[in-house]
């Protein structure tokens, strides 16, 4: 698709977002404002569940993956401990993030990368494969909530209609949910720095018309 088309599906998609989805940003703000002034201490979580229909296009819904692939990419490398003291598990979740990265820089220069995340969406899924039984149902076990962001996030970009835009809202809900005894599992206090994130990508959509230079992680 040529710049000129691209910037064409853009516009459309900006006059519907103006129209139909500015209201559903304006909710998650009231959401972030009630949690950081303390009225709400607790939200529950399918809030968020409008980033499905807000990733309805394509363009936008790619554009988000790779900006919140940038803010999970920074959450976990602000744990990352100095390489001589990283165990092999931990020297390889580092190695598989740096390559996807690459990956994901391809992507948005417009090169082939399919395979390529297939491949790493295999690695991601295998590397968290372990199952337990509760009760009458069988749950994945996740060690690694930030590959599992990834995981979503890449899942997404393979994707396509429906099956896409929900798991943009699954990588969102991984990101942003956090529990605290006092409150529970949902957004809460500890949810506001990764909402505000969230937010930033659909706040210059909505208010600048664009979706240029949003990585934070640079």
């Amino acid at each position: 698709m040529s710049d000129i088309n691209e910037q064409t599906k853009l516009s459309q998609f900006l006059f519907r977002l103006e129209k139909a989805d500015l209201n559903k940003i304006k909710k998650l703000e009231e959401v972030l404002a009630k949690l950081k002034s303390g009225e709400e201490r607790y939200c529950v979580i399918t809030k968020l569940s409008s980033i499905k229909s807000l990733c309805l296009n394509e363009t936008i819904r790619q554009h988000y993956c790779w900006y919140l692939f940038d803010c999970a990419k920074r959450e976990l490398e602000s744990k990352r401990i100095p390489a001589y003291e990283q165990t092999l598990n931990e020297q390889f979740i580092f190695n598989l993030v740096h390559d996807i990265t690459q990956v994901m820089a391809d992507m948005q220069e417009g090169k082939e990368v399919g395979d390529a995340l297939h491949h790493y969406q295999s690695q991601l899924a295998h590397y968290q494969s372990d199952c337990k039984k509760v009760k009458w149902t069988t749950v994945r076990l996740i060690n690694s909530n930030d590959l599992l962001i990834i995981e979503y996030l890449i899942d997404c970009l393979l994707g396509v209609d429906d099956y896409a835009q929900k798991l943009a809202y699954q990588a969102t809900r991984a990101y942003v949910e956090k529990y605290d005894s006092s409150a529970g599992t949902g957004l809460i206090a500890k949810s506001i720095p990764m909402l505000e994130d969230v937010l930033g990508f659909w706040r210059q959509i909505a208010f600048n018309g664009t979706i240029n230079n949003l990585n934070r992680a640079k």
